[in-house]
């Protein structure tokens, strides 16, 4: 673990008023899709509860991770997937907010914000490809999917909260 990488996320997870663990624990997610050769990716929270405010709102920040890129999926042939392996490993910051974001407007707006304190730290890759999205989209009433690597935030989904991991 980098700990240049813990720091930059700590700085963060501050700026978002978090509050940073007592230990860092380097967990294991299972990976079954192949993008990790591995097997697993290795994640870390690194703080807990902080908020940001977005227009006079608080927007309950669950938590900052640290977490490690994985291979990115390049074509399927058939039943050979072929993965580019050249961000694999790669410290990510991931923030989840809590489920208080209720338009797509909002989301946009949460999102830009995020970005802003990421880059305010000075000390994050910007440009195209560098952040990503997932949009977890609950439907009243019906069910909850989760839109992966969503890099554009001109993408309108009624009723989105965001979970954006940066490249730190």
């Amino acid at each position: 673990m980098s700990m240049d990488a813990v720091e930059i996320v700590l700085t963060a997870a501050l700026m978002m008023k978090g509050t940073p663990v007592d230990e860092v624990h380097v967990m294991r997610k299972t990976v079954i899709d192949g993008s990790n050769t591995t097997g697993f990716q290795r994640t870390c929270v690194i703080a807990l509860n902080g908020v940001i405010n977005v227009d006079a709102k608080a927007i309950p920040i669950l938590h900052a991770s640290l977490e490690e890129d994985a291979a990115r999926k390049m074509g399927d042939e058939g039943k050979t997937i072929r993965y580019r392996i050249d961000r694999l490993g790669i410290p990510l910051i991931e923030v989840a907010t809590g489920p208080a974001i209720t338009s797509p407007q909002e989301a946009k707006e949460v999102a830009q914000a995020i970005g802003r304190i990421l880059r305010d730290t000075g000390r994050v890759m910007r440009g195209l490809g560098t952040i990503r999205q997932d949009l977890n989209v609950s439907i009243t009433d019906g069910a909850l999917v989760e839109i992966k690597g969503v890099q554009e935030l001109e993408l309108n989904i009624a009723g989105c909260g965001i979970r954006s991991s940066k490249t730190a």
